[in-house]
């Protein structure tokens, strides 16, 4: 049997240290483009308007609309000319600096094994494309010399926990994935039908991010971060995890909200005016690897129990003994802290129905 991997509690710990002390980053200029089919069955032409609005809220006035035609034989060459398009007039508008480009699809989408996440117009329609189509150019404009740029995918369809794309990132690059529909990952999932997109579904997820995103800027909040506005979002569904993925990078992208966009990152130590990161937390267990002899896990539990009362990691239990006899450390934390400590071994991130009550 494969032995079960395995994290340390320095590797915890600085995990939750990069999240306590993460600044805003300046970005010298912001791109977005949305994407659906002509032929979409789901009114995806609707999400597209949210999602402008959305971007107009962050700074983007000119959103490129990519509408992929019903006769289109290969749509996927459609797909990839269009974001290479956003991305080379960011490029164009300002060389100095760090880019954003934020790419939004809303629609039909499931995976298949062999060929991993697909999207397509309606059911009974051949055309698709792949989710490697979103990110071909982002590869592509990473070998060259240009600009440094990070990447926001937000999927609004059914998105498998499963996908595992091959990007090959510049360095220092982020590359996030949000999607607001996957399977549960708990062994005991409940039994439910596969999500799907409806046209009679209104209340979708690119018109909740563009709700939080108003309240927020009416609050005058300064910084956002877009796994913190996945998992808020998201927080009262009680079936599906919220996919999100670190394609590149291990940190969510953090941004100020304008007109604070282009204000100097605030000192980690100063009150910061950010959104509270929902009001159900989520819960991650650690299988720690633990020498009884170093006492590394109670330095551990006893520095958590000393953060910040705002930062609302808080030890949910200790075991001494998983059922291979490791130590599981199980963790209450906001849904983006969760994200973070998620990409270590031995991590797992538990469905959100387990701290409702």
């Amino acid at each position: 049997m494969k032995p079960k991997q395995l994290t340390t509690c320095a590797e915890v710990e600085t995990k939750i240290r990069q999240c306590v002390e993460q600044r805003r980053r300046i970005y010298s200029h912001r791109s977005a483009i949305t994407i659906r089919w002509e032929n979409d069955d789901t009114n995806a032409k609707t999400d597209a308007l949210y999602f402008k609005e959305f971007a107009r809220i962050l700074g983007v006035n000119d959103v490129l609309e990519c509408e992929i035609s019903g006769a289109d034989t290969v749509p996927s060459t459609h797909v990839e000319g269009a974001i290479a398009s956003c991305i080379k007039s960011s490029f164009a508008a300002q060389n100095d600096g760090a880019h954003l480009i934020i790419i939004h699809y809303a629609g039909n989408g499931l995976y298949e094994p062999e060929q991993g996440q697909y999207f397509f117009p309606t059911e009974d329609s051949s055309q698709r494309f792949y989710l490697r189509s979103l990110l071909h150019h982002i590869t592509n404009f990473v070998e060259i010399d240009g600009p440094a740029f990070n990447v926001v995918l937000i999927i609004d369809s059914y998105c498998s926990p499963s996908i595992t794309p091959a990007v090959q990132p510049r360095s220092g690059q982020t590359i996030e994935l949000l999607a607001p529909l996957g399977y549960s990952n708990d062994k005991y999932p409940m039994t439910v039908v596969e999500p799907r997109r409806s046209a009679d579904i209104t209340n979708t997820f690119t018109s909740r991010i563009v709700q939080l995103l108003t309240q927020w800027k009416l609050l005058g909040f300064r910084d956002m971060n877009f796994a913190t506005l996945l998992g808020v979002a998201q927080e009262d569904e009680v079936i599906y995890n919220p996919i999100h993925k670190f394609l590149a990078g291990s940190l969510p992208i953090k941004i100020g909200i304008p007109p604070h966009e282009n204000d100097l990152p605030v000192d980690s130590q100063e009150s910061r005016l950010e959104p509270v990161p929902g009001q159900i937390d989520a819960l991650i267990t650690c299988r720690i690897a633990h020498d009884p002899a170093l006492g590394d896990l109670e330095r551990l539990t006893q520095w958590i129990d000393s953060l910040d009362q705002c930062m609302r990691v808080y030890i949910h239990y200790v075991s001494e003994r998983g059922n291979d006899g490791t130590p599981i450390l199980a963790l209450r934390a906001p849904f983006h802290v969760c994200c973070v400590l998620e990409s270590l071994p031995g991590v797992m991130l538990k469905n959100r129905t387990y701290t409702r009550y």
